[in-house]
């Protein structure tokens, strides 16, 4: 009896001892044979596009992509490479029982460069939505072409929502530069709904200086405009687009804490959300502090270091999901430009297609970087001109806008930069 006893409280505590082993293993408790100690380990995912790169930790290898690895708690240099690829670079925090995450977009070194238009352009636009891009084809009076080429010219309209250009379509032409409509040298403006697009036509007056309008019409985006509406009003219209814009990213906002809505956007300049509505990135105009939102903070969340305490000039992101406020720089490091907006031609960053990631146009190439601003990768250092960058929305290139026939007097065209 005492042995049968005896026996089931061995059984039973060989369990229990089995079962907390099992549960400290699983929370990531590790035996230290060097220093004699038992103590929690922090777990590593780390993934990569393309898969199959190598994982360094401090100069050394630990692992590959697509894997979870234990580390001891602790600061770590992460690099991630793969041949072809440029490396990926990030100082994140390990700690015990916490699992952290690191995802590598990884960004080939010899981008391939695909022309999308031949004849040269003027005035790329993209609509709000990121979805269709319009340009001009001007017209060229001094010409000898035949009339299937001045045909040609006028306000074209590229759909991106195909995402891969060897599938996407070609771009439709919804208006001709045929007397009396000519829509050279103009200006595109695109509704919040991208279903018209207003073309603005203004000289300056060589005795008075000023700016005069010389023509403006209202085109629709989803069919050829024989016939372009004239219209006499092009401010009062823009100006509603611009209300109504105004209106949507209002309503966009509402999922935001009121103190951080308040501050980004009364202190802020040049708001401009996140594809997936989460982040917000602004640079601010007056000195402010965020307050906590959440409280505790959560764990587990981006190590990058956040800042709360907001700069005149500073460029941040906030993160709405875990309630942390970043330092990108200082808008006079990006040659006094300006964030991304709908009715400034003017771009000098913005946000790639997938939420998570930043490109930032500067005179010595284009770059793509983490959301925090980390990792800052050069992806292009080619010739572009007018700032005219673009993420295509699957986010597998870019869009720019360069001229490789200078020479022979010829107008810039779009080129897609492959990053897949």
């Amino acid at each position: 009896m005492l042995k049968n006893l005896i026996f089931s409280l061995s059984v039973g505590l060989v369990l229990i001892i089995l079962t907390t082993v099992i549960v400290a293993y699983g929370k990531g408790y590790r035996i230290d044979l060097q220093k004699k100690s038992v103590g929690p380990t922090g777990l590593l995912v780390a993934t990569s596009y393309p898969n199959g790169a190598q994982i360094f930790g401090n100069g050394k290898l630990i692992s590959a992509t697509n894997s979870t690895v234990s580390l001891p708690p602790g600061w770590y240099d992460l690099k991630i490479i793969k041949e072809g690829y440029l490396p990926w670079d990030k100082r994140v925090k390990i700690q015990g029982e916490i699992v952290t995450k690191a995802d590598a977009l990884l960004f080939p070194t010899s981008p391939e460069l695909k022309p999308l238009t031949q004849r040269g352009i003027e005035s790329p636009k993209v609509s709000p939505d990121g979805s269709r891009l319009a340009f001009i084809i001007p017209l060229d009076k001094t010409a000898t072409a035949g009339a299937e080429i001045k045909n040609k010219t006028g306000v074209w309209v590229l759909d991106l929502k195909d995402g891969n250009v060897l599938f996407a379509r070609d771009p439709r032409q919804i208006a001709t530069s045929n007397y009396p409509y000519d829509f050279t040298q103009s200006l595109l403006y695109w509704s919040p709904d991208t279903k018209q697009v207003l073309v603005v036509k203004k000289s300056k007056d060589e005795k008075t200086k000023k700016t005069i309008l010389i023509s403006s019409y209202l085109l629709d985006t989803d069919k050829l405009n024989s016939f372009p509406t004239l219209v006499s009003n092009p401010e009062e219209i823009m100006t509603s687009w611009k209300e109504d814009f105004a209106l949507k990213q209002s309503d966009i906002l509402k999922p935001f804490p009121e103190t951080v809505k308040y501050i980004a956007t009364a202190s802020a300049k040049k708001v401009n959300l996140s594809p997936d509505e989460l982040k917000l990135l602004y640079v601010a105009t007056n000195s402010g502090t965020l307050p906590q939102v959440i409280i505790p903070p959560m764990i587990g969340t981006n190590s990058t270091p956040e800042t709360r305490n907001l700069k005149p000039g500073g460029i941040y992101v906030y993160d709405l999901k875990e309630d942390k406020n970043y330092l990108l720089g200082m808008q006079k490091e990006l040659d006094e430009g300006e964030i991304e907006d709908l009715y400034n031609p003017t771009t000098r960053i913005g946000w790639y297609t997938d939420s998570n990631h930043l490109y930032w146009v500067r005179k010595d190439g284009i770059f793509i970087s983490e959301f925090d601003g980390m990792n800052k990768t050069p992806v292009y250092t080619g010739s572009f001109e007018n700032n005219f960058v673009y993420p295509w929305p699957s986010g597998n290139r870019l869009i720019i806008l360069t001229n490789y026939n200078k020479s022979a007097g010829q107008l810039p065209n779009l080129y897609s930069i492959n990053l897949r």
